[in-house]
């Protein structure tokens, strides 16, 4: 079987996608049926697997009927690299081996061992004179293989291998307005992935390191310095974002720990509403009630992103 890496199309994947992530002490899977109103999250949870191989995913695979959708699944953030790259001037069946030395020396993977892909960053709003500009996503070769066997040997029809960013887009996507950009910040304990999408497509990525517990620290002049730190760090790349491209962000979507803390200050130093990812709001949750619970639901937050995906154009 073919897999494809990142943002590869085989063909479009109307029905659905079922999303695995696998960790420490466990897997979480997420699928979404595309049914015509909001998207439907018809299954959503974490296993507890304290060694995860092959016969422990053939079993869950049996248990939640993977086989009925494509299968997608994330990297975790040790497991590759994304930076951004300007165009190289080469045809476009060379773009890959001209990004690979491009990017050579900011890897701390060995390039000559890695499987790369470039997201294009949309250039029809950047001011007139910009070049083309890409994000380019290496995983180590031995990284891809080993998850692409598991999964194949559970008999999991793997489909797409993928990245956090862009499961983050594609949630980020529903809460769109047209003509505007949405702004998201996604909270762990590594720290906060913030990016900027519009019209579905991924224009700017950044990872914050304030995570989660910093943003609700007992301490609270410690929390509100962090609070202050990050909405320093949103608003340098709300202004980036906004003289680079020419494109108003209408709104910022925040997920994030202690959020009514936070949720006032970001908008007044933003100068844009800010509003908590609910997800009731733009998808149909009712076949897993868990997902009301707030705590619950940030935990599986890019799981679910990543089985929204729906892919518009071969790069």
């Amino acid at each position: 079987m073919a897999i494809g890496f990142l943002t590869r199309l085989f063909r479009r994947a109307d029905s659905g996608w079922s999303a695995i992530g696998i960790g420490n002490g466990g897997v979480g899977v997420a699928q979404v049926e595309f049914t015509g109103g909001m998207p439907r999250v018809v299954q959503c949870g974490f296993h507890a697997i304290p060694k995860v191989n092959s016969a422990a995913l053939e079993k869950l695979a049996g248990e939640h009927k993977l086989g009925r959708l494509p299968v997608t699944t994330l990297l975790g953030a040790s497991e590759y690299q994304i930076m951004p790259v300007e165009a190289p001037n080469v045809p476009a069946d060379e773009l890959n081996s001209a990004v690979r030395w491009l990017i050579k020396d900011g890897l701390n993977f060995d390039v000559e061992a890695v499987t790369l892909d470039v997201i294009r960053i949309p250039s029809g709003h950047s001011r007139e004179g910009q070049g083309q500009s890409y994000y380019a996503v290496a995983a180590p070769n031995e990284t891809i293989r080993k998850r692409t066997v598991l999964l194949e040997s559970a008999r999991i029809p793997l489909r797409v291998i993928d990245v956090p960013e862009m499961a983050q887009r594609n949630l980020a996507s529903l809460y769109e307005t047209p003509g505007e950009a949405v702004m998201m910040l996604v909270a762990d304990s590594s720290g906060t992935a913030l990016t900027v999408s519009s019209g579905g497509e991924l224009y700017l990525s950044r990872h914050i390191s304030i995570g989660e517990y910093q943003l609700d620290d007992g301490n609270t002049y410690q929390r509100q310095h962090a609070w202050d730190e990050l909405a320093r760090e949103a608003q340098r790349s709300l202004e980036y974002f906004e003289r680079q491209f020419e494109l108003k962000i209408g709104k910022v979507m925040i997920s994030l720990r202690s959020e009514l803390y936070g949720r006032e200050m970001l908008e007044e130093q933003l100068s844009v509403p800010v509003e908590r990812v609910r997800l009731a709001d733009v998808l149909d949750i009712s076949a897993v009630a868990r997902l009301s619970n707030p705590e619950f639901a940030a935990s599986m937050l890019l799981l679910i992103g990543a089985a929204l995906r729906q892919e518009r154009r071969v790069l």
